[in-house]
């Protein structure tokens, strides 16, 4: 649907952050942060990019580890079974120690994520106000003309600094 949608008859380009939620929790914790980073445990753990990132994705939005078997249910009917969730949060708690030393799976890190998107894209339709970009936003990316993506794009990780900056003190991670 998005390939075919058009704004002002023109098509859209979505201007998207990688791995955003990963790179927040990286940032936000004092830690590095690799941009390749579902790939890495992909290679490490001999699964698909798409189950890592599904099963990172969740890992992150588990409320508890006694939600875990629901956080696997789900990922089961996405057809990621149970050994296959063990090994990718395996292999990223080895490969990326710090997701292990500051608890980011199973304790409700994706609501912070996601408050933290939600503070970035209010920062972005104001931008888009003042700069006259015709803009639509669909989770953590900005769908524009061609001609406004640079723009969005640079305006993305400006905002994003700013917000994990000024949140930092703020969040208990």
């Amino acid at each position: 649907i998005r390939s075919k949608t058009l704004l002002d008859g023109q098509p859209l380009v979505e201007c998207d952050f990688s791995a955003n939620h990963p790179y927040m929790l990286a940032r936000l914790t004092g830690n590095a942060f690799q941009m390749d980073f579902y790939s890495v445990i992909a290679e490490g753990s001999n699964c698909d990019r798409a189950a890592v990132k599904a099963v990172v994705t969740a890992a992150i939005g588990c409320p508890s580890p006694q939600k875990a078997s629901q956080m696997q249910y789900g990922l089961l009917k996405k057809g990621i079974g149970g050994k296959t969730v063990d090994v990718i949060l395996s292999t990223a708690t080895d490969t990326y120690p710090w997701l292990r030393e500051h608890s980011i799976f199973l304790s409700n890190k994706g609501v912070y994520m996601q408050w933290l998107e939600g503070e970035i894209a209010m920062k972005m339709f104001s931008a888009a106000v003042h700069h006259g970009i015709p803009m639509v936003n669909v989770h953590d990316a900005y769908a524009v003309n061609q001609k406004h993506s640079a723009k969005v794009d640079a305006l993305m990780n400006q905002y994003r600094e700013e917000v994990l900056e000024a949140y930092k003190p703020v969040l208990a991670i």
